[in-house]
């Protein structure tokens, strides 16, 4: 059985305290995604040009760093074709379905941070609370960080921002993926994935939106490819060669009730309007997965397809 090659992964969850009444699109992970962006922007760069490309200083910023690093990565299979290389985080909405705020409420957001980019938690703060001081959405609406912890295997909590939010603590462990040999996860004969957020998975160039277009293949390719990238830019060990050797043809879906999530964002960079639907609900995969199980699990941790920056392609694993 191929090993999952290591990449360190950190969770946190940070509470927003609102100091106003907040109204947010269908799915906020475009509204915090976007203000997390400018705002960072706004916070670190020096030169203030309108566009990265041609900055001299884009090489040393914690900005270009995140968000537009670039990469010649054709010799690397799974990154054929590929510019601009995968975020080294994560921001997850709150999925309560809830599109109104009032003044007082406490937005629970999770953020993950892949490898070497913990390095930067201090900025993710910062940004953060820049963020509040200025507001979010169409009324500007300013919130407090009234919290910003760090999540531990077993789902406790350890405050990194100190109470007078001018120091955080960055002696930090990451997450332990569970591994394949467990007792609970050993004798599995199926395994069943559960969409928290909406997927983007492609298929022949495009995003697939008929869930009946979902095959093993599609599903696990998108997994090994996002999770090899990850670790190759952000984990010690750099590119892997490792090449899962999955037996598609062996492997069959036995449940699937994934259907589509309507919805986009406008995009103040190219002025137009995004089609940004996925697919939610679960799909089961059965028969020969025992080589499929470590990525699986794996990808709980980052996430799976594309746009997953804005909390995309979240899931949960059922072992049966």
């Amino acid at each position: 059985m191929n090993k999952v090659p290591p990449l360190d992964i950190y969770r946190f969850e940070i509470v927003l305290e609102l100091l106003g009444d907040l109204e947010t699109p269908k799915y906020m992970g475009s509204l915090l995604r976007g203000a997390f962006a400018w705002s960072f922007r706004r916070t670190v760069c020096v030169t203030k040009q309108p566009v990265c490309d041609g900055c001299l200083l884009k090489g040393n910023c914690s900005y270009f760093r995140i968000f537009e690093t670039e990469l010649a990565a054709d010799h690397i299979p799974y990154l054929k074709g590929v510019r601009k290389v995968p975020h080294p985080f994560v921001l997850t909405p709150p999925v309560d379905g809830k599109t109104h705020y009032k003044t007082g409420d406490r937005l629970r957001i999770e953020l993950k941070l892949f490898g070497s980019s913990v390095q930067l938690l201090p900025y993710y703060v910062y940004v953060f609370q820049n963020i509040g001081e200025n507001g979010i959405g169409k009324n500007n609406t300013r919130f407090k960080v009234a919290g910003f912890s760090s999540i531990s295997d077993d789902g406790s909590k350890d405050e990194v921002l100190s109470s007078d939010g001018k120091n955080v603590k960055t002696a930090l462990l990451p997450q332990r993926i569970p591994q394949p040999d467990e007792p609970d996860i050993r004798n599995t004969g199926s395994v069943t994935l559960d969409f928290i957020t909406p997927v983007r998975l492609q298929g022949d160039g495009k995003v697939l939106l008929d869930g009946k277009k979902i095959s093993p293949a599609v599903l696990l390719n998108g997994i090994t490819r996002r999770y090899l990238a990850l670790s190759g830019l952000y984990g010690g060990d750099g590119f892997s060669e490792i090449k899962p050797g999955f037996k598609f043809d062996l492997i069959r879906i036995t449940e699937n009730d994934l259907k589509i999530y309507d919805w986009g964002r406008y995009s103040n960079r190219q002025k137009t309007f995004l089609d940004m639907s996925g697919l939610t609900g679960s799909i089961t995969l059965a028969g020969e997965i025992k080589e499929a199980i470590p990525w699986l699990l794996a990808g709980s941790f980052v996430n799976m397809g594309k746009n997953t920056a804005y909390g995309l392609g979240q899931y949960t694993i059922k072992f049966n």
